[in-house]
């Protein structure tokens, strides 16, 4: 005290307030940069950085939930992305993801119908990258475009088209007008996810089949089907799509590659014939929590290979 005491006089009497002046900077250089310290380079909490996002084991993860889109009701995918794993991407992670994918002159006129795209999508349970390669086929993400037999929008919906689905989808659309296909962007792209998932049960979820036929038409399939011609071979709309879709889902494939994936329950099945009734019964199951299902043999020379299958 007494120190600090004759500073202080010392100040006073000499009239020298640089060293006051100093310590009054540094005290304030602290409180401006002290809440710097408490984030990281990306300005997020510490805390809500070091908090777990995900538990992986046999029990349910007690973290928040990422509010994911949920696509376990889609049958089969266009291609190989397991879209039963798109449950461990935020829906902003996963619109990310997508969109880094994509060049930058498609990012931005996709931006403002892709949130639309994948709710659609998830509404219907279709494939939504397929949803998206269609989308890109069709007009390049581009609203206003209009094709030479007058297919509009979006999704390239024809008129009468868009009439019929406006009738049928009880979503009190209404389509008096091809430019109205033009300007109610999410309707055209319901339409469209709607027409795709009506093809895809039609033709047993073949996607090849349900692709051509969402560009050629029903009634063309089937007079090529008639006249036995194979259908998807050196189709050149087939192949624009299957190409848009590997570009569009190359930064989610990547990603998903480096996620550790959880563990799996194990049902064990101790008599033989039960198995394929068992297999039966968790079928609508595994769509819902992943499952798998071993058979245990007797012999305990058996019993060592089944421990390598499941574990």
């Amino acid at each position: 005290m007494k120190m600090i005491q004759s500073i202080i006089n010392n100040i006073v009497l000499t009239g020298d307030f640089r060293p006051f002046l100093g310590l009054l900077v540094f005290l304030l250089m602290g409180m401006n940069f002290y809440p710097a310290l408490l984030k990281d380079v990306h300005h997020q909490d510490l805390n809500q950085i070091t908090t777990t996002t995900s538990v992986y084991g046999p029990t349910k993860s007690l973290a928040a939930e990422k509010d994911p889109y949920n696509f376990f009701g889609v049958v089969k995918s266009f291609g190989k992305v397991p879209l039963h794993r798109l449950k461990e991407l935020s829906s902003a992670e996963l619109e990310g993801l997508v969109l880094a994918s994509l060049p930058l002159n498609m990012r931005k006129r996709l931006r403002p119908y892709l949130s639309d795209a994948l709710k659609i999508s998830e509404n219907h349970q279709v494939d939504p990258f397929w949803t998206l390669s269609i989308m890109y086929t069709e007009s390049h993400f581009d609203p206003k475009v209009n094709s030479i037999v007058d297919a509009r929008g979006l999704m390239q919906i024809m008129p009468d088209t868009g009439k019929f689905l406006a009738k049928i989808m009880d979503k009190n659309y209404v389509v008096k007008k091809p430019a109205d296909l033009n300007r109610n962007s999410r309707m055209n792209i319901d339409m469209g996810v709607y027409y795709l998932n009506r093809l895809l049960k039609r033709y047993r979820y073949n996607y090849t089949i349900a692709t051509v036929a969402y560009n050629m038409g029903p009634g063309n399939i089937r007079n090529m089907m008639i006249k036995g011609i194979t259908i998807g071979m050196n189709n050149n709309y087939l192949s624009k799509v299957t190409a848009s879709y590997n570009k569009i889902t190359e930064k989610v494939r990547v990603h998903l590659a480096k996620i550790k994936r959880p563990y799996k329950e194990t049902f064990i099945v101790r008599r033989r014939w039960r198995v394929r009734d068992s297999r039966r019964v968790f079928r609508l199951f595994n769509r819902v929590v992943p499952q798998n299902l071993a058979y245990l043999p007797s012999t305990k020379f058996d019993r060592k290979i089944a421990r390598k299958l499941i574990f």
